[in-house]
């Protein structure tokens, strides 16, 4: 009986000792749990941060990008509407020229049909008093010879 109570006792603080064991154990690999969750937690958090550092980076970048190409192209506008402005403005000189000098050649054409018209009228004007010149003279020969004839007839009488 004393045998069969000092084996219980035995068994009770074996098993105490056992649940202390356990109990250390279950405490111990908590523990270890925790500060490995805490570290991966961190770990996390950091790669999360540094995650976020790059993304605001390439952000930046791109923006900066945006920017420069928005910049580009505004210049590469106004490039465009000087290079057209310029181009306008000659060809509107080219034509303005144009359309004087086809006007000059015009009125040098209708200045020399004029200056042809009037030689033309003036050798027909010339012509004209020629005969009438010769008819006059023809008329005074015969007026001549008409007085010449009264004068005589009239010497005469």
């Amino acid at each position: 009986d004393t045998l069969q109570r000092v084996a219980t006792e035995k068994r009770i603080e074996l098993q105490l000792t056992n649940d202390e064991r356990l109990k250390k154990i279950v405490t111990e690999e908590t523990a270890k749990w925790n500060e490995h969750s805490e570290q991966n937690t961190k770990q996390i958090r950091d790669q999360l941060k540094q995650h976020s550092k790059i993304m605001a980076e390439q952000n930046r970048k791109a923006e900066d990008q945006a920017r420069e190409m928005e910049e580009g192209l505004t210049k590469q506008n106004k490039n465009m509407e000087e290079q057209i402005l310029k181009e306008l403005t000659e060809h509107k000189k080219k034509m303005e020229e144009h359309i004087v000098n086809t006007i000059e050649e015009q009125m040098q054409q209708q200045s020399k049909k004029m200056e042809e018209q009037i030689k033309a009228m003036k050798e027909r004007m010339e012509e004209q008093n020629k005969r009438t010149a010769e008819s006059l003279a023809g008329e005074v020969a015969s007026l001549r010879e008409t007085l010449e004839k009264l004068v005589e007839q009239m010497a005469m009488k």
